[in-house]
């Protein structure tokens, strides 16, 4: 007995049921596809970003690759200390502000912590704004608490917004690109700093506490281009 025969015509009547009931199936197509269009955009535009292999750097790497990206929004930026930095990894100046800025190259959504502890350095750092930038989005919980303090949060998203803004921007020769952004940036000696003082009347960048026989004074970062000292009185 030759089964060919119904197993062809079964499949045949199932063809033809299905495809009969297009005015159903074609619309629900649509609907799936026109819904996942959002989504599809923008794991795009974080392949476009280079966010893989944002993902693959080390902590100090990613400081490096923040360094030269706000140094290319026109911020003069200086890397602190990576040993007891009161909670801040960048100081950026310019634009009329200083802004202390954490920067969290994590694996998971980054929570309370982060923004705990840029809320404390901020008055350390004598800054007017606080951010926290991270290769992920962030917690709920972290959002509320931002918001709460007036703590700008740099996501997944807008940081890839950044980069791929920077790479379109008029006049840009280079593209912008994670790993030679960060490599580009640790040819830069970072200035240590433990806590920041006021700005320099001379060249405009930021001065810190130093110590020399004479006592303690602000001293520029922009040294030894810029000599500028402001002495400090202790009180007492």
């Amino acid at each position: 007995m030759d089964i060919t025969t119904p197993l062809l015509q079964g499949f045949w009547e199932a063809f033809k049921l299905v495809f009969g009931m297009w005015q159903i199936w074609l619309p629900l197509l649509a609907f799936m596809f026109i819904t996942s269009l959002p989504s599809l955009y923008h794991r795009w535009r974080l392949s476009q970003a280079g966010m893989d292999e944002v993902d693959q750097m080390g902590g100090i790497e990613f400081e490096q690759f923040l360094e030269g990206l706000f140094r290319r929004l026109g911020y003069q930026v200086i890397r602190t200390r990576p040993i007891g930095d009161q909670g801040a990894d960048l100081v950026l100046s310019g634009k009329g502000e200083r802004i202390v800025v954490q920067a969290k190259r994590w694996s998971k959504r980054v929570g309370n912590k982060a923004v705990q502890e840029v809320v404390a350095s901020r008055p350390v750092y004598q800054c007017d704004r606080a951010m926290v930038v991270s290769n992920q989005e962030f917690t709920s919980s972290a959002v509320e608490l931002a918001q709460a303090n007036q703590v700008e949060l740099w996501g997944r998203r807008k940081l890839a917004d950044v980069i791929l803004s920077l790479r379109s921007a008029p006049g840009q020769k280079q593209p912008v690109e994670p790993v030679a952004a960060a490599r580009q940036a640790e040819a830069v000696v970072p200035t240590p700093i433990v806590a920041a003082g006021p700005i320099c009347d001379r060249c405009g960048k930021p001065m810190v506490r130093r110590v020399s026989a004479r006592g303690p004074f602000y001293g520029c970062t922009g040294y030894p281009r810029c000599r500028n000292i402001v002495p400090i009185e202790e009180q007492g």
